[in-house]
Parts: structure tokens; C-alpha cells; sequence
């Protein structure tokens, strides 16, 4: 990921995804069922061009995360989501009913936080040196102090009474 990115704007990024694969994926729910779609499955119905309308917005999911700096294997597994979902949506009713349940985008959704919540637990956990200042801090501050006693106990141990 970019190091240039603030908190803000990573997290200003996700919200704006995670909107857009919530409405392409599972904006709507069935009544009286747990069945979620959303325009991705709609659109879908339209042979062909519905498809591919589909395509474009999953593939903008894939451009912003390439702009947050995610490596090329995590883009792979995100290419191989859209890929297969478009291919699988372009057979007529089967891939209506898989565009409901196969949901490319709220998938890639997940890969994407995930691999941003372990890159920040690598980053945390490396060894920085902001990190370290406090202890090496008091280790000079207690070595300084016990110089000190040592020197006040040496002058009074030889000054003369």
C-alpha cells in the first residue's frame, strides 16, 4: 500500500467501495427470505450489455484499489472475481441466479479490507524507531541516575570529615 496515505483518505476510499459493491451486490433484499441482489443482478436481465455494464463497475472497485497501492496478487484474485462473474452472467438465467449469489464485488470488497487490516498489523508490529525511543529513554535516564549515586558516593566516601 501507498505510505502516503492518510487513515482518512484510506478509510474515505473504503466507505465510497464498500457503497458501490453494496449497490451492485446486495442493495435489496427478497421479502420473507435472506436472499440480497442489487443492480448488478438487475442489469444483468439486459443480455449481453447489462453484463458488461456490470464489468465497468466492479472493474472500478479494481482501479481504486490499484490506486491505494494493493500488490499485483491481491489484484489477480480480484481480476479472476470479475472475470468469472461477468463470463458466468453472460449464459442466459444461470447467470442471472449467479449474479445473485456469487457476488464479485462484495468478495472483493473483503480481500480488499483484509489485506489492508493485516498490511496495518505488519506495519505496527515492524520495528520503528519511534517505537523504541521511550525505552532507550529510561534505560539513559536510569544509567544517568545511577552514575550519579555512584559519583555522590565516591566524593563523599573520600572527602575528608
Amino acid at each position: 500500500m501507498k505510505d502516503e496515505l492518510s487513515d482518512a483518505q484510506l478509510m474515505a476510499t473504503l466507505k465510497r467501495l464498500d457503497r458501490i459493491a453494496e449497490l451492485s451486490d446486495s442493495k435489496f433484499r427478497i421479502p420473507f427470505t435472506r436472499i440480497r441482489f442489487g443492480v448488478d443482478a438487475l442489469i444483468g436481465l439486459i443480455p449481453i450489455l447489462g453484463e458488461t455494464i456490470g464489468l465497468l463497475i466492479s472493474l472500478t472497485i479494481l482501479f481504486e484499489a490499484s490506486k491505494i497501492g494493493v500488490p499485483r496478487s491481491l489484484k489477480f484474485k480480484m481480476l479472476r472475481n470479475i472475470a468469472l462473474d461477468w463470463l458466468i452472467g453472460l449464459v442466459p438465467i444461470a447467470g442471472d441466479i449467479a449474479d445473485v449469489a456469487f457476488k464479485a464485488n462484495v468478495r472483493n470488497m473483503k480481500l480488499l479490507v483484509t489485506h489492508i487490516d493485516e498490511e496495518r498489523k505488519r506495519r505496527a508490529n515492524t520495528d520503528d524507531p519511534a517505537q523504541n525511543r521511550q525505552p532507550r529513554l529510561m534505560l539513559y535516564i536510569l544509567s544517568a541516575i545511577l552514575i550519579l549515586a555512584v559519583s555522590i558516593s565516591m566524593l563523599l566516601h573520600f572527602m575528608p570529615v
